[in-house]
């Protein structure tokens, strides 16, 4: 996991064409936040770590279904319910109210909130990272969208 969630600090150390003003403004700030991620992801719970619409069933009875385990890891486990408030905030939810969903769930009560804050700008980089690279068009156009969710999940987290 560690590679992959260093999105900013490679970003701010080779710019690249066609980064979003947004993140060409807090590339630098947010490098240093999603230095600390890391730090917290320790743990044994099994996670999925690509928690969204596409990847849960639901059945007659509403029993949800989680499918592709593609990316399975161990760490902690408010980390699942971390990639989930994006998911949630591109379904229409606040980033507020996406928190407030989550907030219930022990999990979610453990995590520390700098670890929260840090993962947010982690993910996000990831995203922005992948906007830049090739692929097809409906994935580009989601990161794009993830990146916009991420950002506005960021804000609210820096503001709290």
């Amino acid at each position: 996991m560690a590679g992959e969630f260093r999105a900013w600090n490679e970003l701010t150390a080779t710019p690249r064409e066609g980064i979003s003003e947004w993140a060409r403004q807090h590339a630098t700030a947010l490098a240093g936040i999603e230095r600390l991620f890391l730090e917290h992801t320790e743990g044994d719970t099994l996670l999925h770590t690509d928690l969204r619409a596409d990847n849960m069933l639901i059945d007659d009875a509403g029993e949800v279904r989680v499918i592709d385990w593609s990316w399975v890891v161990r760490g902690a486990g408010w980390l699942d319910l971390a990639f989930l408030v994006p998911q949630l905030i591109l379904a229409g939810h606040t980033p507020r109210a996406a928190e407030k969903t989550l907030s219930c769930l022990p999990a979610w009560q453990q995590a520390p909130a700098d670890a929260l804050t840090s993962f947010a700008a982690a993910v996000t980089g990831v995203w922005e990272r992948g906007r830049l690279a090739e692929g097809p068009d409906h994935l580009l156009a989601y990161r794009q969208r993830a990146v916009q969710a991420g950002a506005a999940w960021l804000e609210h987290r820096l503001r709290s």
